[in-house]
This record gives structure tokens, sequence and C-alpha cells, in this order.
């Protein structure tokens, strides 16, 4: 046979990219090992969020064991510039009728050397002597203030300024303190001293002031030929409790004209004298108690819509989902216990559930009709804790949340645990593949470069022996 050995392309005449080829063949291995990676990584991430959705539900429900959530309250007043009104979760739906004949006020004292009160105020100090300070080399200054003795450190050279600023910066514990300031009526500075709270610091039952709050218990202050003593400061306001008329009971009194301890859950701030009764008005917020449910209401959906949009792919017979489903639900629809009132269940009070997609709605209708019969029913649904039974159910909720997000033995938690373990192994498996398949290259390789020079070889020798014939 003349000529050479015949192959197609190269020596060989094999495609160049055989191997590749090869090696696609190789991974199909591995291809399967990738798919089912992602498939898995793609449910834990899965179960990862429905375990935040499930700690939002928690959270909510942690919010909505406050009592004051589910009883929110309206409140009005037929004369805003004589007394304004709120009322809190412990108010009652009633009217109220007040009178206000005295507002309180604050005990004041004003320095006055030889004065009587504001409208004959004696003197004071002159600036002259008030630059220079006190002249005394031991100047002495103590009051009472609630009863408890203070004194201030009053020193040579201090000025009028210099003494109020060391009763501001006195330690009144737990009481609200005295303020100091200075005041110049144009000839005189005067020292002016306030109790921060108002009202008296007793009174007798004709509602007068028996004692003020303030009360000078010793001074010696010199600023050159003036000396101050402790008759020299003035009371310019003794500070009286306020007097009010409430629901036709006469003399009840408070010592501030924020008043929060005479209607229950109802705070009133006095701003004026009134000439008639002004109609205080607390009324049941349906609206908001409505609101607040529905927020549950969307929180608790939010979790469900989830659920139902993987129940086809990644929670596809869950156990683990079924399992957390049931439990929701049984708490849903378990009454609680100890509950005072005509309802003890959310479905008594319109809220639905959906057969088909599990969701909740609430039926407003029933809702309204519900809740116009027995507000406060709402709320001990939620709230109640009973010595012995079935807790509300904003605890229940908590618990039984916890339970299943728990990071260390949750039941969601551990199902992404076991598929992050699954992850863990086929990494390894791919690692160990990928390993493989470097081996398989290589061993190709090797086989197809010695079939490459092999075929060169014989080329050759067909090469020699066909010129060698042609020479015969």
């Amino acid at each position: 046979m003349a000529g050479t050995v015949q192959f197609f392309g190269g020596a060989t005449g094999l495609p160049a990219d055989l191997i590749d080829r090869l090696m696609e063949v190789e991974k199909s291995r591995l291809n399967k090992i990738q798919a089912n990676r992602q498939a898995t990584a793609t449910q834990q991430s899965s179960f990862d969020t429905l375990s935040s959705k499930l700690l939002s539900l928690k959270s909510k429900a942690e919010d909505l064991q406050d009592s004051t959530s589910w009883t929110p309250h309206s409140a009005s007043s037929s004369d805003e510039d004589m007394i304004t009104i709120t009322a809190s979760s412990e108010a009652t739906a009633a009217n109220h009728y007040v009178e206000v004949s005295r507002l309180a006020t604050h005990n004041s004292l004003m320095l006055g050397i030889g004065g009587v009160d504001g409208n004959n105020p004696g003197t004071g100090i002159t600036t002259a002597q008030d630059d220079t300070g006190l002249t005394n080399v031991a100047p002495t200054f103590t009051f009472d203030y609630n009863g408890d003795g203070y004194t201030v450190a009053a020193a040579t050279g201090d000025s009028l300024q210099d003494i109020a600023d060391k009763i501001n910066a006195l330690d009144y514990g737990d009481e609200e303190g005295v303020s100091a300031s200075v005041i110049y009526d144009g000839t005189y500075r005067r020292l002016v001293m306030s109790a921060k709270d108002s009202g008296a610091q007793t009174r007798d039952g004709a509602g007068n002031t028996t004692a003020s709050r303030i009360s000078i218990t010793g001074m010696n202050l010199e600023f050159g030929a003036a000396t101050v003593a402790a008759a020299d400061m003035m009371v310019t306001e003794a500070g009286v409790d306020a007097k009010m008329k409430v629901d036709g009971l006469a003399n009840v009194y408070s010592s501030s004209n924020t008043v929060n301890d005479v209607i229950a859950g109802v705070t009133m701030e006095l701003k004026g004298l009134t000439t008639s009764a002004v109609t205080l008005s607390i009324t049941n917020d349906n609206d908001a108690a409505k609101t607040t449910l529905q927020g549950f209401v969307d929180t608790y959906n939010d979790v469900i819509d989830y659920i139902n949009s993987k129940k086809t792919s990644d929670f596809s017979g869950e156990a683990a989902i079924r399992g957390a489903l049931s439990q929701i639900r049984m708490e849903l629809n378990t009454p609680t216990d100890g509950v005072v009132g005509s309802f003890e269940a959310l479905s008594q009070l319109g809220v639905e559930t959906n057969a088909q997609s599990g969701k909740l709605s609430i039926d407003t209708d029933k809702f309204d009709d519900a809740v116009a019969a027995d507000f406060n029913s709402l709320k001990e649904i939620f709230t109640k804790e009973p010595a012995a039974g079935n807790k509300g159910l904003a605890f229940r909720l908590e618990t039984l949340l916890d339970n299943l997000t728990d990071s260390h033995s949750g039941l969601i938690p551990g199902k992404s645990e076991s598929l992050g373990t699954k992850l863990d192994r086929l990494d390894d498996n791919i690692d160990r593949e990928n390993r493989r398949l470097e081996q398989v290259r290589k061993r190709l390789t090797a086989k197809y470069a010695k079939l490459e020079q092999t075929v060169t070889m014989l080329n050759g020798s067909a090469s020699a022996m066909s010129s060698a014939l042609s020479r015969m």
C-alpha cells in the first residue's frame, strides 16, 4: 500500500476537543450532585425565611400581651379651654361632669428685706452690693423642702446668682426639687425660690394649705450694709391644691393640675376655673381595637401565604410544616380560661379561617356586634393569665412559637440544621468528584498523547517503507 496510514486530523485524526467531550460525559454524576445541592440550599433558605416570619409572629404575640393594646378609648371634653382629657386602657366608657374652683399653684418665695408680699416687696440687693458679693465671713443659709432639710454652701464673695446656682445643684433625691433664679426689678436684685412640684405639702380638711413645701430655717447673708435674714424671704405664693367638684362630689383635691388619680384610667389637665360643669366623655374605641386585631391577622396570614407558596416545592411533604401549622391552628381555636365576659375564643369575635387557604379574616359586622356587647372580652382572650388552665392567646402563641423557632431545639431551625448537614455532605461529595474528574482528565490526556505518539511513529515508518519501495 502506497502513502501513509490515514487518520482524521493531526496524527491520529481525532477531534481536538475529544477529551473535553469525554469529560462532559464523566461529569454527569457531578452535575446531579450539584443540582441536588442547589435544591437543598434553596430548601434551607425557605425554612430560614419561614423561621424569620414565625419570629415576627412571636414578636407580635409578645406585643399583644400588653392589655393596653386591646382596650383603647377615645376621650373628649366639652370645654378644652378649661379641661382636656386622655383615657387609658383602664378607663371605662362613661360621662363625667367636672367643675374647677381652684387651680394648683407652686409655692414661691422672694427676697424682700422688710417686705410683706409682691405688692409690698421691701428692698432687695443693689447691683453694686451684688457685684461685690457676700461680705460676711461665715454666711449661712438653710431651708426645708417637703420636710427635708438642705444646706446651701454660701461663701464670701458669692453673688445672688451664685447662691441660686448652688440651690439648683442640690441633690433632692426622688423629689422634684427647688428652682432658684434672680430677678431685677429695675432697682434691686432679688433671689426667687420655687417648688417644682405644685400644691401644698399638707392641707386641712377645708383644703387650706397648712404647710408649704419650702420654709427658710436659717439665713444670715450680708451684702455690705444689706443683711438678709430668714424673715426677708417673703412668701409670694403659698402653694395650694387644685379644688374640683366631680360627678356631684364636692371638695375633690389634687396637688397637681395634671389629675390622674380621681377617675380611674383618666388623666385631666386643668387649665382654668369653670363657671359650669364640663362634660368629659370616654367611649370605647372599637375601630382602634379592630386595627390592632387586623395587625395580628395580617402577621399570621403572612406566615400562611409563605407556606402556601412553597407547598408544591420546598415544603412538599414536609412533616415539620404540617406539625407547626397544626399546633398554631390548635392554639387559635383553644378557648382562654378564666375570661370574665361573654366570649372566650376568636371565632366568637368574628375571626374566621378560610377552609382552602388557611388564612384568617375578620367578619366586621360580627366583630362590631361582639365588642359593642362586651368590649373587654377581646383583651381577655389575648391577655388573661388565670391561676390555672389556658392562658391568653398572646401568651400561648409566644410559648409555642418560641418552641418552634428555638435555635437549639426548635422544629423549624432543626430542619434547617438537618439541611445544613446535608449540604456539608454534598459539598464533600462535590470535592471528591472534582478530584476524581481531575484524575480521569490526566489519564485520558496521557492515553491520547501516547496514542498520538504511536500514530506519528507508524506514519513515519510507513513513509520510509513507501520511499524504499519506490526506489526498487
